[in-house]
């Protein structure tokens, strides 16, 4: 029987430890077709999982269809096509103060555009 864990929630890495991972990309496929669908708000609980899809959309969008073999969304009419990813996480960010969340919410920001390859953004025009 495969490993359940409890402390990852990194889509990929689960799936490349070959982790238990409960098959949402049924739904997730019906969310990102459905033409009427513009915006999403995704409320869930403390520990519900929220990181996870958030990493598993991510790695829809970036087309790693190598990770989806034997799930739901593999097995649709889904284009798998690459698109840029700008995946926030705001939970480093200081609120202690006003300065300081300015602070840091600017460095998150700056990272992740980096990450993703943006790099001709004038950081210091801003400034």
């Amino acid at each position: 029987m495969k490993p359940i864990s409890v402390t990852i929630s990194d889509f990929p890495t689960l799936i490349g430890r070959g982790q238990i991972y409960v098959d949402k990309t049924a739904y997730f496929h019906s969310l990102i077709v459905d033409p009427s669908r513009t915006y999403f708000f995704v409320a869930r609980p403390r520990r519900f999982g929220k990181t996870l899809m958030m990493s598993t959309f991510k790695a829809i969008f970036e087309g790693r269809r190598e990770l989806f073999k034997g799930l739901a969304i593999d097995s649709t009419d889904y284009d798998w096509k690459k698109h840029p990813v700008l995946a926030f996480n705001f939970g480093k960010i200081a609120a202690s103060s006003l300065e300081k969340f300015e602070s840091t919410f600017a460095d998150v920001v700056k990272a992740c555009l980096e990450a993703s390859g943006y790099r001709d953004y004038d950081y210091a025009k801003d400034q």
